[in-house]
């Protein structure tokens, strides 16, 4: 049985799109033509690529096989989440162009971590349009930021201090009896898209219901198949990060599915 548990306050979350009616954001705008603000709960949660949850070692390192059959140890497992785009455009008729909307997150997450645990990265206000589409930028950090982006108001960076990379896997691995280490990382920004769903896969907007002002969306990373491909015996540093970077479009999803 999957578990999912919020671990940021003590506080537990719903996610909106498990339930969503499907309402249209008729009283987003004001009657004066402004538009109306609401907050949004942006959470991660990481499991291997079938669903399931992997273990920890007693050390606290994760151990699991590639495609390629390369027994893997991972001793460092790290992404730093920098910014989220909120696309306005998109093809639900509740979304409409030139609403776009920039926040920036800059917290990490650890896949050493437990797995299918949801973490609250940020909440940020937000206009309240209808989003079809997301751009996630992975980058540097550049300091610890407030999980709370209100104006005024600071509740500190918890555990989700940023991380210097955009992400950093390293570790050991072995095959056929030979063996060895590998660190995988990069500086350069990378940006993973993608478009909003519900949870039975079609095309769905983030939106606020009618009446409320909250919403809350989820991002999963299935942190296996960020190794799938890699032939650490014949390709080097700069072939397996472009490969890592590759399996990243796969690995980040919205995790409507797993929402509650």
């Amino acid at each position: 049985m999957k578990r999912y548990l919020l671990m940021v306050c003590l506080a537990s979350f719903g996610f909106i799109f498990a339930n969503c009616s499907g309402n249209s954001l008729i009283d987003g705008l004001n009657t004066d033509g402004s538009v109306s603000i609401g907050e949004l709960q942006i959470s991660t949660v990481h499991h291997l690529e079938d669903g399931t949850e992997l273990e920890a070692n007693p050390d606290g390192t994760k151990s699991l096989t590639n495609d390629l059959g390369y027994a893997i140890e991972l001793e460092e497992a790290e992404i730093n989440w920098k910014s989220l785009k909120l696309v306005s455009a998109g093809d639900d008729e509740d979304c409409e162009a030139g609403h776009d909307h920039d926040l920036v997150i800059n917290q990490s997450e650890s896949f050493l971590e437990e797995d299918l645990v949801s973490c609250l990265l940020s909440e940020q206000e937000i206009r309240m349009f209808a989003y079809c589409a997301y751009e996630l930028t992975l980058a540097p950090g550049t300091g610890a930021a407030a999980i709370k982006n209100h104006e005024g108001v600071d509740h500190g960076s918890g555990d989700h201090a940023p991380i210097g990379e955009s992400f950093h896997l390293a570790g050991t691995w072995s095959k056929d009896g030979a063996s060895g280490s590998f660190h995988i990382d990069t500086t350069d920004p990378v940006t993973v898209a993608g478009v909003f769903h519900a949870s039975t896969g079609e095309e769905h907007p983030l939106h606020f219901h009618e009446g409320e002002t909250s919403a809350e969306v989820q991002f999963g990373t299935e942190y296996d198949a960020l190794l799938r491909g890699i032939d650490f015996q014949a390709q080097n540093e700069d072939q397996a990060r472009d490969q890592v970077i590759a399996n990243l479009g796969e690995a980040v999803h919205h995790d409507a599915d797993n929402a509650h």
